[in-house]
């Protein structure tokens, strides 16, 4: 084993890219510049590139790189898929011992060498990513407290201002991936997997660009409540209950003012009102009902949640005197 090899950190490391977050700084680029990293810094490494929609890469540069670039695996599948469900196979079909969600245009490199320390550290458990200067619109910073309340409902605490970085051990892959229906929600699933986790300050790339803002967020805490927890359908049916309640209260007061009075003009006002936001409360509670019929089908569908067509790697062989496996690994 030469020298170099020796002042190298002994870990495997799996580092997943989503191609579509590549094409702003390119595919060729981006490889690059992580299989540097990981060359000058540990033993062993792999690139697990997901092609989220079909033909992303350009072929001609894919055959390229992988015929320059060792352990680069890139993973085609058969049409388009969401970001979490790109993560899920990266970490399916990853063999390291610590695997990271990686994404080059906001994720500095040099975050990668203290995540794996601070992850041995902490006995094999989950690294989240913290950014210090993050941005966020007015609107976001008004709902975050009441945000907070609701994720703490579905038992996803994460800290605030986390990114999609994470340092995974081995023992938190196997965990979060072993659970049933993960594949769109797998940021809360690692949450959820009982492995011990701890948050990691770092200074994004590009601030502005992942500025946090408020129709984004609610629509992101909306699919986190309807994938991951039957209480918003409990909360439908307290809406319901008191809904009905109101309409209770308001037959009462007219049976007892068409007692009192013969004046049929009065209340009418307050009847349209009343009736107004019942049908707002009905329609919430309906919203809801079509929101977990969807998932109920999703769920009951008979097909894989997706297809792998093909899985292209690097086509040159990595050092032969390299070894991953280290004599005090060895039984005696």
């Amino acid at each position: 084993m030469s020298e170099s090899s020796l002042c190298k950190n002994d870990a495997f490391i799996s580092v997943i890219l989503v191609a579509r977050e590549l094409q702003n700084i390119g595919l060729t680029c981006s490889v690059d510049m992580v299989w540097n990293y990981l060359d000058s810094n540990f033993s062993d490494y792999e690139l697990i590139i997901v092609e989220d929609s079909p033909n992303i890469v350009q072929r001609s540069e894919l055959d390229s790189l992988l015929k320059r670039v060792t352990s680069v695996r890139l993973i085609e599948l058969s049409y388009e898929i969401d970001y979490e469900v790109a993560v899920t196979i990266g970490l399916e079909n990853s063999i390291g011992d610590y695997v990271f969600i990686f994404n080059p245009t906001q994720d500095p490199l040099e975050v990668i060498v203290p995540m794996v320390e601070e992850c041995r550290k902490s006995g094999g458990g989950v690294v989240v990513g913290v950014a210090k200067n993050a941005k966020k619109s007015f609107g976001y910073r008004a709902i975050r407290p009441f945000v907070s309340v609701v994720l703490d409902e579905i038992n996803y605490h994460i800290p605030r201002n986390a990114t999609t970085l994470r340092c995974l051990s081995r023992s938190a892959v196997n965990s979060a991936t072993k659970a049933r229906n993960y594949h769109h929600q797998i940021f809360v699933r690692i949450a959820q997997c009982g492995i011990e986790s701890c948050a990691f300050d770092y200074m994004i790339k590009d601030e502005v660009d992942s500025k946090k803002k408020l129709f984004k967020s609610i629509r992101t805490t909306l699919n986190l409540l309807v994938f991951n927890s039957t209480k918003p359908l409990r909360w439908a049916s307290a809406l319901g209950f008191l809904g009905s309640s109101f309409a209770l209260i308001f037959a009462g007061y007219s049976f007892v003012v068409r007692l009192v009075s013969h004046n049929v003009a009065d209340g009418w006002s307050s009847t349209v009102i009343l009736i107004s936001f019942l049908f707002m409360l009905l329609f919430v509670i309906l919203g809801f009902f079509g929101e977990y019929l969807s998932r109920l089908l999703n769920e009951q569908s008979r097909h894989d949640p997706y297809w792998i067509v093909n899985e292209r790697h690097s086509s040159v062989m990595v050092d032969v005197n390299r070894q991953n496996v280290l004599e005090e690994s060895v039984a005696k």
